[in-house]
């Protein structure tokens, strides 16, 4: 593959942007010119990833460099690789000005949930009718998330499944819990989808049971300017015990604080922050949602989808035996670093790229 261009509409530190960073950056050290367009982007995140040879151009931050590169890609791009479902309309209005193949990438298992807003709900009808004119080829982050899709009328003249990559970094030996109580964390944003609430009723019935320990929260609007969030953890009766401690640049700094980590998600694609708490040893326990089964295999715990009750006894039999959730985690990260590589994944997504007509 000679060019390839990443388009999305924010690069910044988050799950599907982490993804296309470290995906970009295997593709620019192999020899390929890879290029990230996007309306607005992290500084530190471009840094990184231009550091590694890629080329970001941001629309907001230097327009008259993202034109410039706009009008060379378009001459010389093999593949244009969309990301979420607004990129797939930046993605779209790029295809009549050139000859690239051009790929969707989908990240969310359910087009439809009930945490989008009546907007995006508007724009996820769109790319429907979009895709089999304007995508040569749609890539899912999971075999669910292909499923859910191709059920709510999504198609094109290829499809395959491409799992993510958890980062080099990550292959190196994990920090042994830094922890003085029992606890247990989890990493996301505020919104509905994410099942915060779900959470802590679980967390205040693990109290309610005589059991101790903190829970951590963390994450962009994660706390304590989130008005709603701190009523939220008042109502439930664990004030004392949960800490909101806001964004993580490293999630390697916010898994070592942890014994225990929750995924209460109401839907996900494939969940990098599970997989990422698996790849520094700490026990998952994670709601069968998604590409959540994909990701664990046969190791850590799945519980039914919004089963607070169920988390509840997950915790309360790990916060009990350390062994167990010793040989837990090492079963886990041995899955991460194995399965999840960043080379697997480079790799699968250029077969993609082929399958839907890009020259070798």
């Amino acid at each position: 593959m000679a060019a390839v261009t990443h388009v999305i509409p924010v690069f910044k530190p988050g799950g599907a942007e982490l993804q296309l960073a470290a995906l970009a950056t295997a593709q620019a050290k192999g020899g390929t010119h890879t290029s990230v367009w996007c309306l607005t982007a992290d500084p530190l995140l471009a840094d990184e990833v231009e550091s590694s040879g890629v080329h970001v151009a941001s629309l907001r931050q230097n327009p008259i460099r993202f034109a410039k590169q706009a009008w060379r890609g378009w001459r010389r791009d093999d593949v244009v690789h969309s990301w979420m479902y607004h990129g797939f309309l930046m993605g779209a209005a790029l295809r009549p000005f050139g000859r690239a193949t051009h790929i969707w990438g989908v990240r969310r298992t359910e087009p439809f949930s009930p945490g989008l807003k009546r907007r995006t709900r508007a724009v996820v009808r769109l790319c429907r009718a979009l895709a089999p004119h304007a995508a040569d080829g749609l890539v899912f982050c999971s075999r669910t998330t292909m499923e859910r899709h191709v059920e709510a009328g999504f198609d094109a003249p290829h499809l395959a499944v491409t799992l993510n990559a958890i980062p080099d970094k990550y292959k190196k030996a994990p920090p042994a819990a830094d922890t003085e109580v029992f606890t247990v964390g989890c990493l996301t944003r505020w919104t509905f989808d994410k099942g915060i609430d779900v959470l802590l009723r679980a967390w205040a019935d693990y109290h309610s049971k005589g059991h101790g320990g903190e829970l951590h929260l963390a994450g962009p609007g994660i706390n304590s300017d989130n008005a709603d969030l701190v009523a939220m953890v008042a109502e439930n009766g664990v004030a004392d015990s949960v800490r909101l401690l806001g964004p993580f640049r490293d999630p390697r700094e916010f898994h070592r604080s942890l014994d225990v980590y929750v995924s209460p998600s109401r839907t996900e694609g494939f969940p990098n922050v599970v997989a990422e708490a698996m790849a520094t040893a700490r026990p998952v326990v994670a709601t069968d949602v998604g590409g959540t089964a994909e990701v664990l295999g046969d190791t850590g715990t799945l519980v039914a989808n919004e089963d607070h009750a169920a988390i509840t006894a997950a915790l309360v039999d790990l916060s009990g035996s350390p062994e167990i959730r010793q040989a837990i985690g090492a079963a886990e990260r041995e899955r991460c670093i194995t399965e999840f590589t960043v080379e697997a994944t480079e790799r699968s997504v250029r077969e993609a790229y082929r399958a839907a007509g890009a020259p070798a």
